[in-house]
């Protein structure tokens, strides 16, 4: 009956956590729309969440690989491709603020694809292994797609953005699948942290590729609004703050349930 129990939880829990989550959207344009318009510095927001996503890959993935006695090719390959996207977006960051031409060809993009492309390739070999769990299998065929998508935004200029807005998106969902199995696994806290780090570094990378796509200032954002009415949205979410808390809450809510059940 005991071992019953979080199974029930979850059951109970899981259709309000889907309405919360529908209206994540709402929240996490709306602060994007607030920091837009208050960006202080010379140089642009997208170029900054860019430079600093791609940075946040690097340092999560070297801080879980801070134990190993020896690297994998997986994590090799990882770094290199994650390494090579922070060169391209720190030497945009100098262009711009220098108006010195420093900045990597495009095709350092698609390098970075390839070289995460193997990396995945390489874990494909253990997620299709017949007791890996489902959810892994999906986070690594999300990876693929998203190292994939990487190489076509490299390379097709016509292609780049939403290229590499899919991309984003996917490894989103890949390291948002991680640290949920992570936190299941009650693995240890610098672990989860290096893990956050990666995911948090998606998110940033995602929102540059939002606001280029000028999604936050849309006359369509009220109907992002999930499963709630939009005037309860609307009212819930009227201030940045709200939507920045609502946020937080919402990924330390679901990582201690996670941790917990």
């Amino acid at each position: 009956m005991v071992m019953e129990q979080p199974g029930a939880v979850v059951a109970a829990v899981l259709p309000l956590w889907a309405c919360v989550v529908s209206v994540v959207p709402t929240a996490w344009l709306s602060v994007l729309a607030e920091v837009s318009r208050r960006w202080p510095f010379e140089l642009s927001l997208i170029l900054s969440l860019r430079a600093v996503g791609a940075c946040a890959l690097v340092v999560g993935h070297a801080a879980s690989c801070r134990k190993k006695a020896r690297l994998s090719r997986a994590d090799v390959f990882y770094l290199t491709g994650a390494t090579l996207l922070s060169l391209f977006f720190g030497g945009a960051c100098v262009s711009s603020l220098t108006g010195f031409s420093v900045a990597p060809p495009p095709l350092t993009v698609s390098a970075a694809g390839l070289s995460l492309l193997l990396c995945f390739l390489d874990l494909l070999r253990v997620a299709i292994r017949p007791k890996v769990a489902r959810v892994t299998r999906a986070a690594v065929a999300a990876a693929l797609l998203g190292s994939a998508s990487l190489v076509v935004a490299g390379a097709s200029s016509t292609k780049r953005l939403p290229a590499a807005t899919l991309a984003s998106s996917s490894f989103l969902f890949a390291n948002a699948v991680l640290l949920f199995l992570l936190a299941r696994a009650k693995t240890a806290a610098s672990t989860a942290l290096a893990q956050t780090c990666k995911l948090a570094g998606s998110a940033l990378l995602l929102s540059a590729n939002a606001i280029a796509f000028e999604w936050p200032t849309l006359d369509t954002l009220p109907a992002v609004s999930g499963l709630l009415d939009d005037s309860l949205t609307a009212k819930l979410f009227q201030a940045p703050s709200l939507s920045l808390s609502f946020l937080v809450l919402l990924f330390g809510s679901t990582f201690y349930a996670a941790y917990s059940l």
